[in-house]
């Protein structure tokens, strides 16, 4: 039967707020992973904008510490290896933080002055940072007992770094556009991390389609359980998330001045904020701490 989690459980301090501790750190950092890696790629960010996105990676920061910091000293089932490991996620927030801040008020070097390499070198820094995190997280998420599959954690971290740097990165995204109300400079800015937004959306949609052949692999028990129609329903939301990804795109090449401009402004920030909502709910539906838990495939099951 399918199973409801994070409600009603032991009424025990550290059982009522696991949980809700577990989305706080979660949820800091897929902002403060995402809002890092977009400052990096947008710099130099305009000025208009600094303040509000400094406060996002504050608040990102304050929140995913919170959750880990109060899953590290609430009495509780932890293990070792999972306090070393969630005390290690903590560690890399708080250098995605520094990396985010550093990108926020360094300006931009000018061409050919010797430090043209650093967009790139700290996109990839920020990058394995996000990644590192990700795998940390599903370690420490992982059974005292349960057996260890490289295969299953290596695409399960990709899934979280994927979701990480697209959505994210759309939230700082969406803050850039409303504090300067889509000027040039923004909109130049936004143009910058359109590529990485949509090589982590791909990257999003080839590691659920992967763990649909490899988990499900036959059409019936896709159609026929809650966990097959689950991955359905994800791969229809993705297939609209890229295609919405395209419009955002197609918006930012558009000339923005005089009336066509604000029907292009209107157009991408509606983009922007349907694909806001559809990613926050693949995340709290299927994400690494879902709300709701199908079955798994009878076959599956038996198979194990």
């Amino acid at each position: 039967m399918p199973s409801f989690i994070g409600f009603g459980g032991p009424a025990t301090l550290g059982a009522a707020l696991d949980t809700p501790l577990r989305w706080c750190a979660l949820a800091g950092l897929v902002a403060l992973g995402g809002t890092a890696l977009c400052l990096v790629l947008v710099r130099p960010v305009p000025p208009r904008a600094r303040t509000a996105l400094g406060r996002l990676l504050a608040a990102a920061l304050g929140v995913g510490a919170a959750g880990l910091l109060g899953l590290l000293l609430l009495p509780g089932p932890l293990s070792g290896p999972s306090v070393r490991l969630r005390a290690t996620l903590l560690v890399l927030l708080i250098a995605c933080w520094a990396l985010g801040r550093y990108a926020l008020t360094e300006p931009l070097p000018a061409p050919g002055g010797g430090r043209d390499w650093w967009r790139g070198a700290a996109a990839l820094g920020t990058t394995a940072l996000v990644l590192t995190a990700a795998g940390c997280w599903q370690l420490a998420e992982l059974p005292p007992r349960a057996p260890l599959v490289p295969a299953l954690l290596l695409m399960r971290s990709l899934q979280l770094a994927a979701i990480t740097c697209w959505l994210g990165g759309l939230i700082a995204l969406a803050v850039l556009l409303i504090v300067t109300r889509a000027e040039q400079p923004a909109m130049a800015a936004a143009r910058r991390f359109t590529p990485a937004a949509l090589v982590a959306l791909h990257l999003l949609m080839a590691v659920v389609s992967m763990q649909a052949w490899q988990t499900v692999g036959a059409a019936p028990l896709v159609l026929g359980t809650g966990y097959g129609r689950l991955l359905l329903v994800q791969l229809g939301a993705l297939t609209l998330l890229v295609a919405l990804d395209a419009l955002a795109r197609a918006c930012l090449q558009r000339p923005w001045d005089g009336a066509p401009g604000a029907v292009v402004r209107v157009v991408l920030h509606r983009t922007l904020a349907a694909q806001l909502l559809i990613g926050a709910a693949l995340l709290a539906v299927a994400g690494p701490l879902p709300l709701w838990s199908p079955e798994l495939p009878v076959a599956l099951l038996q198979a194990r």
